[in-house]
């Protein structure tokens, strides 16, 4: 997405995920951190978020660049008037002081305000810029929020994205692209990383290697969820 420089460290199999190596595990892999940095092991956003030239709606809670941190607002992590969650434009630190940027990752819970910005500030003419939309709300239900038909919210988008990339495309449409899905930073504390490098290493696309239908595990934040899937009904795919 840009060529903007990083910091490297050494990624082995041998060292836990704490500290430098944790920011490793994360800068090597395409990650997301949507939720307040300071309460996980992060040092700083992952590579994959810091080669955006703008950040809009996250993470939520905080401005790590500021570094302001709203209690009040833990766990529910829901963005802030007075963090940068609500800012737009230079004004953002995550807008890396560039007032017409060519690529943008958006929460969806900021995408029409980053188009009401768009509209008035950005330059119209401009053919390069690319969207994400970081959310697991699809692009339906998206449209439908902004009262409009799926056809209407796209032509929207294109007019001053005209490449748009999202994770939860849930209807074949021209003009929006499917994005892989990220790792989820949140997901990887508490030692969730260890166990994620060795399961990424050892996985396969091979039919020996797959050989059930589903795998799913929410246990410790959707734990109904687990136990749902889990029942009698389902418990040949698991």
């Amino acid at each position: 997405i840009s060529s903007r420089a990083v910091v490297n460290y050494n990624l082995s199999t041998s060292a836990n995920f704490v500290g430098e190596h944790y920011q490793a595990f994360i800068d090597n892999y395409p990650t997301i951190l949507d939720d307040n940095l300071r309460s996980g092991e992060a040092l700083q956003l992952p590579r994959f978020m810091r080669s955006f030239d703008w950040i809009v709606g996250l993470p939520h809670c905080q401005d790590p660049k500021l570094g302001i941190l709203f209690m009040n607002e833990i766990p529910n992590c829901l963005p802030s008037r007075w963090d940068h969650t609500f800012m737009l434009g230079e004004a953002d630190p995550y807008a890396n002081k560039s007032s017409d940027p060519r690529t943008v990752l958006v929460d969806v819970l900021r995408l029409g305000d980053l188009l009401e910005h768009a509209e008035s500030h950005f330059n119209k003419q401009r053919k390069d810029r690319v969207l994400v939309i970081s959310s697991d709300l699809n692009l339906t239900y998206i449209a439908n929020s902004f009262s409009r038909p799926v056809p209407e919210m796209v032509v929207s988008l294109h007019k001053f994205f005209p490449t748009v990339w999202m994770t939860a495309k849930d209807v074949r449409i021209q003009g929006v692209r499917t994005m892989p899905i990220t790792l989820r930073e949140m997901y990887l504390r508490n030692g969730a990383a260890d166990a994620a490098q060795t399961a990424i290493r050892a996985a396969s696309v091979s039919s020996d290697f797959k050989t059930r239908n589903v795998l799913g595990a929410w246990g410790e934040f959707y734990p109904d969820l687990e136990e749902n899937c889990a029942s009698a009904s389902h418990k040949d795919n698991w």
